[in-house]
This record gives structure tokens, sequence and C-alpha cells, in this order.
């Protein structure tokens, strides 16, 4: 089984991350905070040089540039060697993964849907047999409690995970939820590094 190590929501403090070898590198997104090509690509440079097979990255809330310019981003992802998945999926050494960047609509950022929406035009798209299904956001009650207590998960999304039944969810997106949950046989992971205060994670299948 690949070695596979995830993280989100690094805002531009990669650098600041130590980060074992492994196999497989996800990143679920706010890899940036205002989001423009001046904190992308030092940002896609350094995860090109990390010490793995293959690296994935799927874009967050504050990642401005690649929702506006999506092409040109992808083209820098190729280039460096990087994974971008924007409602898609990839099969790595044999294992199934499929990544959104889209959120419950917040404020004025990017990647945003409101609910009704987000389950006819992005959730609907996930397949079923995933290894690994990665959201930017949580889905709801699963490691989605944010600072004010509150539930930020989406409803639509734990629904089509428990229809689709992936071995793993992994977001990021609520700081505060950082942490792991097995329920109904999926393990779920919120990857969030809140810059640097949290660790990257092990997902293990």
């Amino acid at each position: 089984m690949p070695k596979i190590i995830a993280m989100s929501d690094t805002h531009n403090r990669h650098k600041d991350i130590v980060m074992p070898e492994c196999d497989i590198i996800i990143h679920a997104g706010d890899a940036t905070n205002g989001g423009e090509h001046n904190e992308l690509a030092p940002f896609l440079n350094w995860l090109s040089q990390q010490k793995s097979k293959y690296k994935v990255y799927v874009p967050g809330n504050h990642d401005a540039y690649v929702q506006r310019m999506p092409e040109k981003s992808r083209r820098m992802c190729e280039d460096r060697g990087i994974t971008l998945l924007i409602d898609e999926g990839v099969e790595l050494d044999g294992l199934k993964l499929w990544g959104s960047p889209y959120t419950p609509f917040f404020g004025n950022w990017s990647f945003q849907y409101y609910p009704g929406e987000g389950a006819l035009t992005h959730w609907s798209k996930i397949p079923n047999n995933l290894d690994i299904l990665i959201t930017h956001g949580p889905a709801y009650q699963m490691l989605d409690v944010g600072m004010l207590g509150e539930n930020a998960g989406c409803y639509y999304l734990f629904y089509k995970i428990l229809e689709t039944k992936p071995k793993a969810h992994i977001c990021g997106h609520i700081h505060d939820g950082y942490g792991q949950k097995l329920f109904d046989g999926i393990k779920f992971y919120n990857v969030a590094c809140g810059g640097n205060e949290n660790p990257p994670t092990e997902i293990l299948l």
C-alpha cells in the first residue's frame, strides 16, 4: 500500500512544514491566502520538490487564481509534475482518487456554491468505488465544528459520501476540525494545518 500524506490550509506557510517521505502527497486546498499567482507559484514550486512519487492538489476557497485562470493553473501544475483535481479523478498506483475544491457559500471567496446547487453540480459527479475522496470542505458533522461551535460542513456532501462509500474522505477548510473520525466504515480526515499549527496527516486506508 502506498504511503499517503495529506495536508491543507497551509496558507503560504508551506516552507515551515516538515514533510516525511511518502509515495503520494495530497494537498486539500488553501495553499495561499490572497490566492494570486505570486503566492500560488512558490507553493507549487515547493510541492514539486517534495520527495514523493505523486503530488495531488485540490484548491480551496482562498486559491482564487486557480478558479480565475484554470487552464493556466493546470499547466503550472503539469509542468511541475502535480495533478490538479477540480471535480475530477485520477488513478495512482491502483488507488482511485476524486477531488473537488467547492465549499458552501460564505463571504466573497472562490469555489463556492449554495447547498442545493452543490448537490446537483458538484457532488452528483462523485463516482462509486473510490479509495479516496478529497474535498476542501468537510461533510456535515464530520470534523466540521468551527471556532464558534457551529457545524460548517455540507449536508448534501455527507449523504453523497454515505451513498458512494469511499474508503476515506479527506478535507480541510475548518481549521478547528483537524483530526480523524470513523463513521459507517468510512475514515474521515480533516487535515487542516492552520498555517503550521498541525502536522501533515498519514492517511490509512
